[in-house]
């Protein structure tokens, strides 16, 4: 049995609501996943764009679903298939970057730029941090310093003995475990972003698909509306 028009517009209203939420959602998980590590490591300039431009198609999806929704209420079927257009643009391009984010996450010039950057700003107090959280030291390790260690390449297990004498350092450096945090974002990063993607697209298409029904249904009803007015009326 066919849907009725207000149906369809339903359906349509709620695939696009759909759009939205997943937008927004990814662009959510897509934070929680980078500002932390952003603020705990210093990571290479290279991957600051394919990092945050994914935001923009998420964000995107909220002022193109908004549009979708007044046209969708209106039943205007032109604007309709332009939001349908934005949609799927929208979704193709999220899916390439969260492939782009994969790929960088597999890729070797990641541990040549850390080591780098990190040669250059040992001392620095951000790294400071970095050494206390992931339990590390240095580029390879203690030897990674040419002078005096930072005190914060001390094992300290215990709040009290922040303060005293160092006895022991932590031994390993820190270009494996920061590397692997870093590829671990943007792997999850790509993961929620190409997942997001997927389901976008699936939205944008049923809204096509509603919006071809509405289309058809409201020239059925012109066709009809044509044909009474055309029949003549029958004399009792």
């Amino acid at each position: 049995m066919a849907l009725s028009s207000r149906c369809l517009r339903y359906l349509a209203l709620v695939a696009t609501v759909l759009f939205m939420v997943l937008g927004v959602t990814a662009a959510v998980l897509q934070c929680v996943f980078t500002l932390p590590m952003f603020s705990l490591l210093s990571v290479p300039p290279y991957l600051h764009v394919p990092l945050m431009v994914p935001l923009v198609p998420t964000l995107l999806a909220v002022p193109v679903g908004f549009f979708g929704l007044s046209a969708a209420r209106n039943e205007r079927m032109f604007k309709l298939l332009g939001v349908t257009c934005l949609q799927v643009l929208l979704s193709l391009a999220l899916a390439v970057l969260a492939g782009w984010q994969v790929t960088l996450s597999f890729g070797a010039r990641l541990e040549v730029d850390l080591r780098a950057l990190m040669v250059f700003s040992l001392l620095e107090p951000k790294w400071h941090v970095v050494y206390h959280e992931l339990r590390c030291c240095g580029v390879s390790g203690p030897a990674s310093f040419e002078g005096s260690i930072p005190t914060a390449c001390c094992v300290r297990d215990e709040v009290v003995a922040s303060s005293g004498p160092c006895s022991t350092l932590y031994s390993t450096g820190c270009l494996a475990p920061a590397s692997e945090q870093i590829r671990g974002v943007l792997r999850r990063a790509g993961a929620v972003n190409g997942g997001a993607a997927v389901l976008m697209f699936l939205c944008a298409v049923l809204s096509a698909v509603f919006v071809d029904s509405l289309k058809r249904a409201a020239q059925k009803r012109k066709e009809l509306r044509l044909n009474h007015e055309d029949t003549p009326l029958r004399s009792p």
